[in-house]
């Protein structure tokens, strides 16, 4: 064992805190379903089944909403029946769901039907299972936590698909029984982690709200209530939805430009986008780390920035080369951005309501996963890849620059009370958000 942590430790630059390890495990193998899920079930509708283009396209644009739903959903959810209930509810959702693709004769409609269950639930999940890593490690910093997720995250979609690939050689039935049974060992995993229960923790009524609220005593809100009239949240979710876009553009736009106007064969994409988790399976703990005294809305800011940047490499030269560099600026300003820009909503949010909070910024994934395709190509075909590229940094200016003024505005606003508690050090600081 002394060994294991040795070796983990000089791989991953840093320790994953003990606590944290169960959660982060079920949460790894979910994403290795969710990877194979999502890039297989594409080729398999269209090209197996038949489906045609419109057919596809509106199943995505229904499952896309159908996420943003499940967002907000999981963290009303979790605040009212802790994380317990919408892990445990999202991952036996997404077993049956993938199960019924291993049943004969499943055609185009109740293909789409799963696609859009599977990605509801998802978010659902996905906003409960933050919570409960955060829950499972009182005693460490919440961005670093997310760090671990982030790796962990990457090594699940990494590993998944390369399975994944092997199986569907053979059958895709093989490739649906692969997601079925990772989908189902999420849940297994997910049984043993240690759960919250509603309410611990949370501040007595009358007493003091805990740091990241407004710092004033008074009775607890519902959460529509409590969102509605913080109009930092609102900012939040612009910066968030344009970083988000950004995040998107490298994702799903720069594929089609590489491969289209570029001359990059599909196949070198591929072996370049895969330096990817790779880098941050070895570095993302170590940036963590390096700049962990940094302040958030200053890593929130230069990361979005870093990320919109890396485009601009394009217009000047297209080599391989320039690919790789491209791809690993944009990876270093993610790693930056990614854990503050995960544990902004919990910085923000009152105790009582974190997911609630959680899950409304969740929704700004869904929504930027729509924008960069959306108004991405669209903008190429018109104006060309150089004006794509111009936009994409403007985005990502955009993105820092409302992290940073929301930061401003939330520090001349703040009551006295939660001045003091920022002036002790209060590691969920309201100006962070």
């Amino acid at each position: 064992m002394p060994n294991t942590e040795f070796l983990m430790r000089r791989v991953l630059g840093s320790d994953i805190p003990r606590p944290a390890r169960r959660p982060l495990t079920s949460i790894g193998v979910n994403f290795a379903a969710l990877s194979v899920f999502a890039t297989f079930f594409g080729p398999w509708l269209v090209g197996e089944l038949g489906a045609s283009a419109g057919q596809a396209s509106a199943a995505y644009v229904v499952a896309g909403l159908a996420g943003v739903c499940g967002g907000y959903l999981g963290g009303r959810i979790t605040d009212r029946f802790g994380p317990r209930a919408a892990v445990h509810l999202g991952a036996a959702g997404q077993v049956t769901g993938c199960a019924v693709l291993l049943l004969p004769g499943v055609g185009v409609r109740t293909a789409c039907v799963v696609l859009v269950a599977v990605t509801f639930l998802q978010p659902l999940r996905g906003v409960a299972q933050r919570i409960a890593l955060v829950d499972a490690a009182p005693d460490s910093r919440s961005e670093e936590l997310f760090a671990g997720y982030r790796l962990i995250i990457n090594v699940g979609t990494f590993a998944g698909p390369l399975l994944g690939a092997g199986l569907v050689d053979h059958s895709w039935w093989l490739l649906h029984l692969e997601v079925t049974a990772l989908y189902a060992l999420s849940l297994l995993t997910a049984l043993r982690v240690p759960y919250r229960t509603p309410g611990a923790g949370a501040p007595a009524p009358g007493a003091p709200d805990a740091p990241g609220t407004s710092g004033a005593a008074r009775p607890r809100r519902s959460a529509g209530l409590a969102m509605l009239g913080d109009w930092r949240l609102y900012a939040l979710m612009l910066a968030t939805t344009s970083a988000w876009t950004v995040v998107y553009a490298y994702e799903t736009v720069l594929p089609i430009a590489l491969t289209q106007s570029y001359g990059i064969a599909p196949a070198t994409w591929g072996v370049v986008y895969s330096l990817g988790p790779v880098l941050v399976v070895l570095l993302q703990l170590r940036i963590s780390r390096w700049t962990a005294g940094v302040a958030p809305r200053l890593r929130l800011a230069a990361g979005t920035a870093v990320m919109g940047a890396a485009f601009l490499v394009l217009p000047l030269s297209a080599a391989i080369g320039a690919v790789a560099v491209v791809v690993v600026t944009f990876l270093i300003g993610d790693m930056v951005w990614g854990p503050a820009s995960e544990d902004a909503p919990l910085r923000l949010a009152p105790d009582a309501h974190r997911g609630a909070y959680v899950g409304v910024l969740t929704a700004s994934i869904w929504l930027g996963s729509a924008l960069a395709p959306g108004l991405g190509l669209p903008l190429r075909e018109s104006y060309g890849d150089t004006r794509l590229w111009q936009a994409v940094f403007a985005l990502a200016l955009l993105s820092g620059a409302v992290y940073t003024l929301t930061d401003v505005l939330a520090a001349r606003t703040q009551p006295a009370t939660a001045v003091a508690a920022a002036d002790t050090g209060s590691a969920k600081d309201v100006n962070s958000a």
